[in-house]
């Protein structure tokens, strides 16, 4: 059996199946709310480290499902167990952002800014964490990574892992500016990007 046709394959069905979700729950909030989105409020440096660290991790992507000998150069032998838990974990994230998305609805937006009719999301995984887009979707990136064997996916994930941190900051300053007492409420009961039973855990 091929194993990396096999798991190419997957991945791809897998990343049909994400990104139609997100892009129809992406337009339904943008026809929904009509609002003008400006990327400049999350700063230049965070929004040049996202979008650069994202096109590389898309474009090895793209290169390791079409052609893989293109990213020969910067893979790494990795067990075929290995690779295969990396996809299993990938896979395990799928109906997690498909939870995501269902909850998020139109509040969902590409940047900092929060929509004129965005409401306070509080169920679902936002039960728990406040950002589980950043979770969820940073575990499939890294899964995938392992699965293809990709140092390059591997180093552009976790970059756009990073610049995604660094926005957090300024996202969660908006929601408190619209909120108020209650995101800060909300703020004090749950984890970043873990519960907050984990996250005590760790710090125990």
């Amino acid at each position: 059996m091929n194993w990396d046709a096999a798991l190419r394959l997957a991945t791809f069905t897998l990343l049909i199946l994400i990104f139609s979700a997100s892009g129809r729950t992406r337009r339904k909030a943008d026809r929904t709310g009509k609002d003008e989105i400006s990327f400049a409020k999350e700063g230049r440096f965070i929004y040049n480290l996202r979008v650069s660290s994202a096109l590389v991790f898309y474009l090895s992507l793209l290169a390791w499902l079409i052609y893989p000998p293109l990213i020969a150069w910067a893979s790494v032998p990795v067990p075929l167990p290995l690779r295969l838990a990396g996809f299993a974990l990938a896979a395990a994230m799928a109906p997690l952002l498909l939870w995501m998305l269902r909850s998020l609805g139109d509040n969902i937006t590409p940047t900092v800014v929060v929509r004129q009719d965005h409401q306070l999301v509080t169920h679902g995984p936002y039960k728990w964490i406040r950002h589980p887009l950043y979770t969820f979707g940073s575990t499939f990136f890294i899964g995938v990574s392992i699965a293809a064997q990709s140092l390059l996916m591997l180093a552009a994930g976790l970059a756009a892992l990073v610049s995604l941190i660094l926005r957090t900051r300024i996202e969660e300053e908006k929601l408190e500016e619209r909120f108020g007492d209650a995101y800060r409420e909300y703020k004090a009961r749950t984890g970043q990007f873990l519960p907050k039973l984990l996250n005590r855990r760790s710090r125990g």
